[in-house]
């Protein structure tokens, strides 16, 4: 008979124990992967109003996570993707320069400043620098996409790897 009451006593204690949760805050790391997954997904999409809404909300969570840690480097890098997907929306007239490419310029070499997070387990000095090879290349800046691609095919073959990139849907 002890044993019951040992055994209800102990299954009621971890019941309120599995119960009790403690308040969860998102970090920078957790927002820019989750921006990713839904950057991802958003990819997938062939609507592209519906693309176009994806993507909004996919900038929000990668700006939150430069806001929250202003060292982040992945967060950069999620946003510099992000306003190069956006631009492909953008309605511009011939000769001016497009905003979300500029955006995606800027937020790329505010992360290249950036130290990388150890847990991120691809480099991504090699997404930042395609990146931007990209970007140029869409301004039709040749002279600064060859730069940074040099760049790039540099660091490939100094760490001896090959780059592809790592949020493409699958």
């Amino acid at each position: 008979m002890s044993y019951n009451k040992l055994f209800i006593t102990i299954a009621v204690l971890m019941l309120i124990f599995a119960a009790c949760r403690k308040e969860w805050t998102a970090t920078e790391e957790d927002m820019t992967n989750y921006g990713w997954t839904l950057f991802e997904q958003a990819s997938l999409q062939v609507v592209p109003e519906e693309q176009l809404k994806e993507y909004e909300e996919v900038r929000k969570w990668f700006n939150n996570a430069t806001m929250e840690d202003t060292n982040y480097q992945d967060g950069y890098n999620g946003l510099g993707w992000t306003y190069g997907k956006l631009s492909s929306f953008s309605i511009t007239q011939a000769g001016t320069e497009d905003t979300d490419l500029n955006d995606a310029i800027n937020r790329f070499l505010i992360g290249e400043g950036k130290t990388q997070n150890p847990r991120i387990d691809h480099n991504v000095w090699h997404d930042i620098l395609a990146g931007l090879t990209f970007t140029y290349s869409a301004l039709k800046d040749d002279s600064m996409a060859i730069v940074w691609g040099d760049s790039l095919i540099s660091e490939i073959e100094k760490d001896r790897v090959n780059w592809a990139f790592p949020h493409e849907p699958v």
